[in-house]
């Protein structure tokens, strides 16, 4: 059996070019977490997993780019992900890419889908 999860962010929570927000969801009864980030102009969201190793990629709570935010970073491996596509272009899981989650924009409001 699927879980069909729809979790809505409010676009005034990102801080401007490179912000992320970080979501939490239920499937089953595993928690599982996810973020979303702002990236040219455009918003991605991503599974918190790593493709390395089944971890979380942020080493604080929503901290998840580079200090230039150009690039979401793997704070265990240091495995390095472009945010457009969510490929890895550095680090032990190169060529592979983060799971993307569906969102869509409907006025001020970010609806991200977990199927």
């Amino acid at each position: 059996m699927s879980a069909n999860v729809k979790i809505e962010i409010d676009k005034k929570d990102f801080q401007g070019e490179g912000s992320t927000v970080k979501f939490e969801y239920q499937i089953a009864s595993a928690t599982q977490s996810g973020f979303v980030v702002l990236f040219e102009g455009k918003f991605y969201a991503y599974l918190n997993q790593c493709r390395h190793m089944p971890i979380e990629l942020d080493y604080k709570p929503n901290e998840f780019m580079d200090d230039q935010k150009e690039w979401i970073v793997c704070s265990t491996h240091g495995a390095i992900y472009h945010p457009a596509s969510g490929e890895c272009i550095s680090g032990p899981c190169r060529g592979e890419a983060l799971q993307k989650l569906n969102v869509t924009e409907s006025n001020n409001v970010l609806c991200v889908e977990i199927i």
